[in-house]
């Protein structure tokens, strides 16, 4: 029984002294970490927002674009992009869609491409509906007093 014993103990040393040299890497090398695949999320991307604004002026020695946006403020942003090969095209009062990019912080950096606003659809707003409106009989089509005898 004791020979058994001692057998089942150097077996178990052999395995665990086996794992531990295994599970090591070769003398003189460094365990390396596995490399890390490079997510999309971990990489800042700007942020990009659309807005319907209507033209002011646009400056194309300057490369900037003055426009009244949906809450009445008057705003002057530097474009560069697409929209820069559209900004000798705007007219004054000109409603159009621009795409524009902010920092991380969500402040508008530049004016990246425009669009014409696209017209609202009905859906969009509704429009009231009227009550009917109720005729009178033409005085024609009615008989009159003096008619009848």
């Amino acid at each position: 029984m004791m020979a058994a014993r001692k057998l089942v103990v150097s077996v178990l040393a052999v395995l665990i002294g086996a794992g531990t040299v295994l599970g090591q890497p070769p003398s003189g090398q460094a365990r390396r970490r596995p490399r890390q695949a490079v997510q999309e999320s971990s990489v800042p991307q700007p942020k990009t927002n659309q807005t319907p604004v209507t033209v002011v002026s646009a400056d194309m020695a300057g490369r900037k674009l003055t426009f009244v946006d949906v809450e009445a403020d008057t705003n002057t942003w530097a474009v560069e992009g697409k929209a820069l090969e559209k900004l000798s095209a705007l007219k004054k009062g000109e409603k159009i869609l621009i795409t524009w990019r902010a920092n991380e912080q969500g402040v508008p950096q530049a004016i990246l491409d425009v669009t014409p606003s696209p017209a609202p659809s009905p859906a969009a707003s509704p429009q009231r509906e009227r009550p009917a409106r109720q005729r009178r009989p033409s005085p024609a089509a009615s008989p009159s007093p003096s008619s009848e005898r």
